[in-house]
């Protein structure tokens, strides 16, 4: 009865348990350490796992991806990036090619590629997308080195050419299956041949020819597998050892068949009953050598499988490994260490080589006493001797295997508390043991002991310090007691004693340790160092300062000369000092330097290394360097503490012994310095913002200037002892070349300027342990074109040219200038010439029409005389008719050259009419070269080929034209237009000037006139002001006040009017006076009149006005005949008080000048005038007739007018004269 393949699941779980529960556990899994969830990966569940070339590991789980340097896991998953997974469900990883990694998922394949950072999907197509998951669970898959991929999921079989393009598709599934159907076709794809896949598959096996792209049911013609065809895929495991051979197990899994499709071999082999229940669909095997095979259960852990290729027989040994996980993929590394994928995490062996072994004092022994601590071993021929305190005694074990073979005791000689603390090897096989108590001796050949006697030994309170044996053979021993010091001189068999009891050597306190310098000196220390001169004289050198951490401190731990003879010292508590006996300089180390700590406990040289021994770990510090490397568990030594005061090295075998507290260890330490190989180190990505990234370069990088914010992405692979590396950098070409400590992978620059950068980076131990490593990448950041030597080049060239061409310009200029002067002189001949004509154009007309009467003389005189002489045929001048609607010839020269002529002849120009006309029109000069041709010309007697016509102009206004012709062809030239251009000038300006001057003449006519009516209106006003009247009047008033003896009375009123009498004839001689001189001659006169009147009389005068008075010019005797007429002809008739008021008013630069009366108004003085037939006052008709001259002449805007108050206001009477006039400037 055929079994098909299941699992057990009783006892899966049941194992399971006892595997995660710790019950159930192979020997071989105390070397590996487990990484789960916990520790940074995605999932527990690890499907598969490989190894890149760098050293990577990557990590297929049930939910997501993962990639392993030692140090952290990186997670990828499936999110909305097109870059990312298609799935979390990943079923298995293999490698396409050394680049691209595939990632088999539950939605396609995921291909990454390691070289580029790029990524790419492979989706089996279906026409319908919600069923497009079942066609891509990828249950397996294949490459080959053109790059196809074969593709074997649950729906069919599909092959893809290297571009990812489908080539071969074969659906096992119809349309219509596919919606009701469970897919689960494929199981396993494995190389039959170089061009032949084989499908495992729940219908048999297929082929698929890779050349022919054929796929067929396996056949007769492939005998070796042809019973897979027939029986079912559950009654059997097929598994593929290499392309062409396989390994099946079929029926009850008692036996097991090689097939060799290459060599055609067929063998079976029986491996009993007990693996029934190990074999199902979860079995793998993986291959670790050619003869050795890992063989995963279906229930969990492995088996080793032996395969013997020649005789195809193979064996399984019964052990079962990894009891406790379910076993998924195995990777060999490439540091032979080894990684197994469990549904439980990631298993990393531990499989670093030691040179360290150790060994525990026996349990029995510590149970006894728990305190035991190691303080010296010594190996004496096969064994090794420990010196225990804590009554520990003496121990002996086997230095070949480290067993314990027996305990040395001192009890039968009184030594109740057997604390061990030294030992000395004698002459023979005698050993001398310092105990906290007496010396003793032990024979190491019989096993006997005995105490050594030692002069003046107090067995209750002396011990051994410590014991030392000089270049000579000598045994040195000191005691608890400084004066206590014993020697056992070469040769002798006798200790004696030296009493240093005084001196230095009391200083030294309790002695703890000695050695000797390549002088032959001993030194001892405790409470600081004493010299003893080599020919045993008294102690002559006491040291007590060293260097210290915070506080000084002169207790000394231990004491080594190395070959350069410096003096190593541990200063207690204070790490370690080296001492230059010549220089007398001391250098220090502490734990800053790398010192497991600073409590030395025992040091020991061997050639350029010093061996440290601290109470926490041993450390290495390189002679020639100054570095330290230190040691941990790591490395295979114990976590306790050092016990040990003395290295013992073994130099037959190259073993250092040190004690640390129960524990013997021993180390080779030329081995051990350099037993961890360097982590890798690589520069993983150098990656620029927002732009591209180059992966794993391996060249110079070369970028624009604009990409200059970067960051170099570092890649560390440890998987021994990553909290020990650290990182560092530096730009080696820079100013600051320093190293720079770098806390995580990546180093960044931001705003970079264009230069070439050195980019180095270093990995180191932090104990230096391995050997430091550097990577270093060139970044060229080119700068900006307008910085490029090629476009400075360019510019230096353009540069060059422009000299050149400014050379050849300036060449050329002097040879144009050359030309231009050549030209010049020709010009300044032709220039001359044509000074001369208007020398001699000037001179006529400053001279010969200068006696010329008007303007027809002078055009006659200009025709006849000037054009004359240039040598022209005919010339005609015309000028405006007197309506100025035509032009008319006024003079000429040629057949036209008299008025009888011209009279004779009439030709007259209308604008636009002929050339003349247009130049009417346009104001412009012209010549026309040949009237032939020019439809516009117009004969006037006779018919010329030539004509020129230049308008005579003055300000912009036409005056005439001058107009010649000639009768050759192309007769005027530019030196003709100029000519005549000036000409026409001359002749305007004397036209307009003739104009003028006659102009002048009537003005000066004018002004003749105006100044004798003006002189004549003086006169006049000179009368009228001298009214006979007023001065009868004044005279009679004069006289009654002398009559009544009012004589003070009579003087001022005969000063007032000698005064206005003065003024009267000085202002009758100017034409213009000042408003304050005005002012001045009103007062004078209107105190005049208020002596006439009396009281009933008064007067104001006002002035407004931003000017001051003596700047203000008005016309004389024009306001006092006003203010005249007021009184005679307003105030006179009126009874009661009589007022006037002057007001003088300047606004801008006009004077407005008013004189108010309150008396009968000037409308009803003229009706009294009518009625007593008095006639008119001649006084404002000669004013208003001033008024008239004054604004002729002077441009004064003078005006007079007189107003009758009452037709203003009913109720006020009175006249108002308001006499306005501008300034004079």
């Amino acid at each position: 009865m055929k079994m098909p393949f299941r699992p057990n699941f009783p006892a899966f779980f049941l194992s399971l348990f006892l595997g995660i529960s710790g019950i159930l556990h192979a020997q071989d899994e105390k070397k590996f350490q487990l990484f789960c969830a916990a520790d940074g990966l995605s999932d527990n569940n690890i499907t598969g796992i490989v190894q890149d070339e760098h050293g990577f590991i990557w990590i297929a789980s049930l939910r997501g991806l993962n990639r392993y340097d030692g140090k952290r896991f990186i997670q990828y998953h499936s999110d909305k990036s097109p870059n990312s997974l298609p799935d979390e469900n990943l079923l298995h990883l293999f490698w396409l090619d050394k680049n691209r990694l595939a990632v088999n998922t539950g939605m396609g394949m995921h291909i990454i590629n390691l070289k580029t950072g790029g990524t790419s999907d492979v989706i089996i197509p279906y026409e319908d997308p919600k069923y497009l998951y079942k066609f891509n669970i990828i249950m397996s898959a294949l490459s080959d080195d053109a790059g196809n991929i074969y593709i074997l999921t649950r729906s069919g079989f599909y092959h893809y050419n290297p571009d990812l393009t489908l080539k071969f598709r074969y659906d096992y599934y119809s349309r219509e299956e596919t919606k009701t159907e469970t897919f689960l076709f494929g199981n396993k794809l494995f190389w039959l041949s170089s061009h032949e896949v084989l499908l495992n598959t729940i219908n048999g096996c297929y082929i698929y020819d890779t050349k022919k792209h054929s796929l067929d049911k396996i056949g007769p013609h492939h005998p070796l597998l042809y019973e897979l065809s027939v029986l079912p895929h559950t009654d059997y495991l097929l598994r593929q050892t290499e392309p062409g051979s396989f390994i099946m197990i079929k029926g009850l899994g008692d036996s097991i068949t090689y097939i060799d499709c290459n060599r055609g071999m067929k063998v079976t082999s029986a491996i009993g009953t007990n693996f029934m229940d190990e074999i199902g669909w979860r079995c793998e095997i993986f291959k670790v050598n050619d003869s050795l095979y890992y063989f995963t259960s279906m229930q969990n852990g492995f088996f080793k499988l032996h395969l013997d290729k020649k005789s195809g027989k193979i064996s399984i040994d019964p052990k079962r490994y990894f009891p406790g996980y379910l076993c998924n993929d195995f990777v060999f590394a490439k540091d032979k260490r080894m990684w197994i994928a469990t549904n439980i995490g990631l298993l990393k062996e531990m499989n670093q080589a030691s040179s360290v072994q150790q060994v525990a004092i026996p349990a029995y022994l510590m149970s006894e006493n728990p305190t035991i601590n190691i303080r010296q071993l010594y190996c004496h021929k096969n064994q090794i001797y420990a010196a225990c305190a804590g009554n520990g005694g003496l121990l002996v074990f086997d230095k070949n295997t480290l067993v314990f073979q027996k305990k040395i005791s001192f009890r039968s000689f009184g030594l109740f508390k057997e604390n061990v603390f030294s030992i000395m090897p004698g002459r023979g096989d005698t050993l001398f043991i310092g105990t906290d108590g007496p010396l003793f001796w032990v024979k190491a050949s019989t096993g006997k002991t005995g105490v050594v006697p030692l002069e003046g030994w107090d067995r209750v309170h002396n011990w051994i310090s410590t014991q030392f044996k000089d270049s000579h053979g000598n045994i040195w021993v000191t005691t608890n007691e400084n004066n206590k010091v014993y020697i056992l001189d070469s040769g002798s068999y006798h200790f004696r004693r030296l009493d240093y009891d005084y001196g230095i050597f009391k200083q030294i306190l309790v002695p703890r340790g000695a050695s000797q310098d390549r002088a032959g000196n001993v030194w001892m220390v405790g409470h600081g160092v004493c010299r003893f001169p080599s020919v045993f004289k008294e102690p002559d050198l006491y040291l007590d300062s060293f260097p210290s951490i915070r506080f000084p401190r002169r207790d000394i731990s231990c004491i080594a000369f190395n070959k350069d003879d410096l003096m190593w010292l541990g200063v207690n508590n204070n790490g370690l000092a080296s001492y230059d006996l010549k220089s007398k300089a001391f250098h220090h180390f502490t734990s800053n330097d790398g010192l497991p700590d600073n409590y030395i406990k025992a040091i020991y040289p061997i050639d350029s290394k010093l061996w440290i021994a601290t109470a926490t770990g041993i450390a290495l510090l390189d002679l020639g360097s100054n570095n330290i490397s230190s040691f941990s568990s790591d490395d295979g030594f114990s976590q306790l503490g050092v016990s040990s005061t003395q290295f013992c090295y073994d130099s037959a075998a190259n073993y250092l012994y040190c004690g640390f507290t129960d524990h013997i260890v021993r180390f080779d330490p030329d081995s051990l310095l350099f037993a961890k190989s360097p982590p890798t180190f690589l520069i993983e990505g150098v990656h620029f913002l927002n732009d591209s990234t180059y992966y794993y370069p391996t060249q110079n990088i070369t970028v624009p200037y604009y990409k200059n914010d970067i960051t170099v992405q570092l890649g560390t692979i440890n998987y021994n002892d990553v909290n020990n590396q650290r990182i560092s950098y530096r730009v080696a070409n820079a100013d600051d070349n320093s190293w720079q400590p770098l806390s995580g992978d990546h180093i960044n620059f931001n705003n970079l300027p264009p230069g070439n950068y050195q980019v180095q980076a270093k990995l180191f131990a932090a104990n230096n342990r391995w050997r430091e490593q550097i990577r270093e990448i060139n970044i060229l950041i080119n700068p900006p074109f307008w910085k490029t030597p090629w476009f400075i080049a360019l510019l230096c060239l353009l540069f060059l040219l422009l000299i050149f061409w400014i050379y050849h310009s300036n060449v050329t200029a002097v040879r144009k200038t050359e030309r231009a002067k050549l030209q010049v002189q020709e010009l300044k001949t032709e220039e001359y010439k044509y000074r001369l004509e208007l020398e001699k154009i000037s001179h006529y007309f400053s001279t010969a029409l200068a006696g010329k009467k008007n303007i027809t003389e002078v055009l006659w005189g200009v025709a006849g005389k000037l054009i004359g002489e240039m040598g022209y045929e005919d010339c005609m001048i015309y000028l405006w008719n007197e309506d100025k609607t035509k032009m008319v010839q006024k003079a000429g020269y040629g057949p036209k050259g008299t008025p009888e002529a011209i009279s004779r002849h009439v030709f007259e120009v209308k604008p636009g009419q002929g050339l003349v006309g247009t130049v009417m029109e346009t104001k412009k000069p012209l010549i026309v070269g040949d009237t032939r041709e020019d439809k516009r010309y117009r004969a006037d007697e006779m018919f010329r080929l030539s004509e020129i016509c230049v308008p005579i102009i003055h300000n912009g206004q036409l005056l005439g034209v001058i107009d010649s012709e000639h009768p050759n062809a192309n007769f005027y030239k530019e030196r003709d237009l100029k000519i005549l251009t000036t000409i026409a000038t001359l002749v305007g300006n004397k036209m307009k000037q003739m104009e003028v001057e006659e102009s002048l003449a009537e003005k000066r006519e004018e002004l003749v006139t105006i100044n004798e009516q003006l002189a004549e209106a003086q006169l006049t006003a000179l009368q009228t002001q001298m009214n006979p009247h007023f001065i009868f009047n004044a005279l009679n008033s004069i006289k009654r006040m002398i009559l009544d003896n009012e004589n003070k009375s009579a003087s001022r009123y005969l000063s007032k009017f000698a005064q206005m009498i003065r003024l009267t004839l000085n202002h009758s001689k100017e034409t213009f006076v000042t408003l304050e001189e005005t002012i001045e001659y009103l007062h004078a006169y209107l105190d005049m009149e208020q002596l006439r009147f009396g009281s009933s009389f008064s007067y104001k005068i006002e002035t407004t006005g931003k000017s001051d008075e003596e700047d203000i010019k008005i016309p004389t005797l024009m306001i006092q005949p006003l203010a005249e007429n007021a009184i005679w002809h307003g105030l006179m008739p009126k009874e009661g008080d009589k007022k006037i008021i002057i007001r003088f008013v300047q606004s801008g630069e006009m004077v407005t000048c008013t004189i108010e009366d309150n008396g009968i108004g000037i409308r009803q003085s003229e009706k009294e005038k009518q009625i007593n037939h008095k006639q008119p006052s001649v006084g404002l008709d000669n004013l208003r007739r001033r008024i008239k001259i004054m604004n002729k002449k002077y441009d004064m805007h003078c005006s007079l007018d007189i107003i009758d108050l009452s037709e203003r206001n009913n109720h006020h009477t009175g006249t108002l004269a308001i006499l306005k006039f501008k300034l004079l400037t």
